[in-house]
């Protein structure tokens, strides 16, 4: 408690204290001035240890986060892949959008690999001919199999 506190709560006391003596004296009820004050530092006192143990607690309510284990450790666009093989495999109508993406994936690893690209011949042979076909196929759904084969080839150039 800090010396200027200290000072406003013994003023409090008296203050009370004084109070109640003039009540009683008006009252006629025969005040003895050391048992109110007493009385009223101990009343006083009792509410300056109730106020200090309330006002020191910060009670704040900070929403719990949910620790979703799907996105836990993934960066935004692995997050984004898992999206789109979730939504191809569940999509009424197939599109292309996970074939593009498979294509842009092979293209990437081929350049990094051996500097050529999917739009070449040697390119086109380093992946295999099955693949090729899945990724130039067009618009359909492509089976759990199909999506790891492509997976497992780009991966090993």
């Amino acid at each position: 408690m800090t010396r200027r506190r200290a000072v406003r709560r013994t003023a409090g006391v008296l203050a009370v204290g004084v109070g109640v003596w003039i009540a009683t004296t008006i009252l006629s009820l025969d005040p003895d001035p050391v048992a109110i004050l007493l009385v009223t530092a101990l009343a006083v006192g009792g509410f300056t240890l109730v106020e200090e143990s309330v006002t020191g607690l910060r009670l704040e309510w900070v929403p719990r986060v949910s620790d979703d284990p799907l996105t836990r450790g993934r960066d935004s666009a692995t997050f984004a892949d898992l999206r789109l093989l979730e939504s191809h495999q569940t999509a009424r109508h197939p599109d292309d959008h996970l074939q593009r993406r498979l294509t842009v994936l092979a293209d990437r690893a081929l350049r990094a690999a051996h500097g050529v690209g999917l739009d070449s011949p040697e390119g086109r042979a380093h992946l295999g001919e099955r693949v090729t076909g899945l990724l130039d196929g067009g618009a359909r759904r492509l089976s759990p199999r199909d999506i790891d084969l492509c997976l497992r080839t780009i991966e090993e150039l």
